[in-house]
């Protein structure tokens, strides 16, 4: 709150709340980001570009993904995705902070995405997609999975500091004694 005179102005927006739209778009965003960080990884270690994706067919498909083509793939990418969307959005909805800085939105995000490895390879795995615990490294995974943290805790300090944002004026009248 800038004080001119007797007046103070708030340049700063009354609605800094998080809309379904940013977290979709957040989220979709560090899901691309966490699919070609895990794909060049495999890549990188011989394990082939395609197979993350493939690994992530077979749960619904089961080991048979591995040896599928390019069905398999867009199948996993569409898995991806729906589990990127549905953590970004609770990501969305218990963790971010629309005043978070930089250096904040990547450590929580960090966190977060630490913690998503540990529940899809503890909880979700096992049950959901065992294929994906025996084929794929857990440090590609681990890495995969803070790349899309640090991404979605991103995401947020930069739309605030790229976004036009509307600038309401409140106009507060002081008493002269202050």
């Amino acid at each position: 709150m800038a004080k001119v005179g007797l007046v103070s102005v708030d340049l700063h927006g009354a609605d800094d709340a998080v809309t379904l739209p940013e977290a979709l778009g957040a989220s979709v965003v560090a899901g691309f980001a966490m699919l070609l960080t895990w794909t060049i990884a495999s890549a990188l270690s011989g394990r082939g570009f395609w197979t993350p994706l493939q690994l992530a067919a077979a749960a619904l498909a089961g080991p048979g993904a591995l040896l599928a083509g390019a069905g398999s793939a867009a199948t996993g990418i569409a898995l991806q995705l729906g589990f990127s969307i549905a953590w970004g959005v609770l990501y969305a909805s218990m963790l971010w902070s629309v005043r978070q800085r930089w250096r904040g939105g990547v450590l929580v995000g960090l966190a977060y995405g630490g913690a998503l490895f540990f529940v899809m390879v503890e909880v979700i795995a096992p049950w959901g997609d065992p294929t994906l615990l025996t084929q794929a490294p857990s440090l590609q995974l681990l890495l995969a999975n803070l790349v899309y943290g640090a991404v979605l805790g991103l995401w947020m300090p930069v739309r605030r500091a790229t976004a036009p944002r509307p600038h309401l004026v409140t106009v507060s009248r002081s008493s002269p004694r202050e």
